[in-house]
C-alpha cells in the first residue's frame, strides 16, 4: 500500500476521488419492437414454374408459382405470412408483365413454431403464360396473428429474397387450387 508522508494528496488518492465522485450514466439502448417477437422466418427460393392457359379448367389461368421453403426458427410463436410481393425484370416489357399475388382464402398462410413448411405462392398474370426466364425480388411480409392486423407483438421487418428463375416451363406445376395458396 502507497502512504503519503507530505501533505499533498498522491494523484492515485486524487483519481479514486474523481472516480467515486463521478456521477453515474446509465445508457439505454431502445431495442425495436419486432426484437422481443422472435427471429424473422427464413425464406428459400426453389423454383418457379407456371400454370398454363386454360388448360386448368380453373377460375385462375395464367398464373406463375413460386415454390419456397419457409422456415420459422421461433420456438414460441406460430407466423403467419400476410402480404408477397414480387418485382421483376419484366414489367419493363411491352405489354408490362407485372405479378399479383392471390392469398389463400384466409387471408395468410401459416407457419408453425419450429418448423420448416414448403409453401407454392400463385402469382396471376392476365397478360399471357408464356414460358418466361426472370430476376425477381420478393418481399413478404409476417405477423404472429390471422388476420394480420390483429398482431399484439408490434412490427416486424419484412423478408426479401432474390432469386433467379431459369425458365417456368408447366414440369412439375400442377394446377392451382381455386381461393387457396397451395402448402406443397
Amino acid at each position: 500500500m502507497e502512504e503519503n508522508q507530505g501533505l499533498a494528496p498522491t494523484r492515485r488518492t486524487v483519481a479514486k476521488g474523481v472516480a467515486w465522485s463521478a456521477p453515474a450514466v446509465a445508457v439505454v439502448a431502445t431495442a425495436p419492437a419486432y426484437a422481443a417477437s422472435g427471429p424473422s422466418p427464413v425464406i428459400t427460393f426453389i423454383k418457379g414454374c407456371k400454370a398454363p392457359g386454360n388448360s386448368c379448367h380453373s377460375p385462375y389461368t395464367k398464373s406463375y408459382v413460386l415454390s419456397l421453403s419457409i422456415k420459422n426458427p421461433d420456438t414460441v410463436h406460430d407466423i403467419y405470412i400476410c402480404t408477397a410481393t414480387m418485382t421483376t425484370n419484366l414489367a419493363a416489357q411491352t405489354p408490362p408483365i407485372v405479378f399479383t399475388w392471390r392469398p389463400p382464402t384466409t387471408g395468410c398462410i401459416k407457419i408453425p413454431k419450429n418448423s420448416t413448411t414448403p409453401i407454392a405462392l400463385e402469382f396471376t398474370n392476365s397478360a399471357n403464360s408464356q414460358n418466361l426466364t426472370f430476376d425477381f425480388t420478393l418481399t413478404v411480409t409476417w405477423r404472429h396473428t390471422c388476420p394480420c392486423s390483429n398482431d399484439t407483438h408490434g412490427t416486424h421487418p419484412p423478408v426479401v429474397v432474390k432469386g433467379h428463375v431459369v425458365s417456368t416451363g408447366p414440369q412439375n406445376c400442377p394446377c392451382p387450387t381455386a381461393g387457396s395458396t397451395r402448402v406443397a
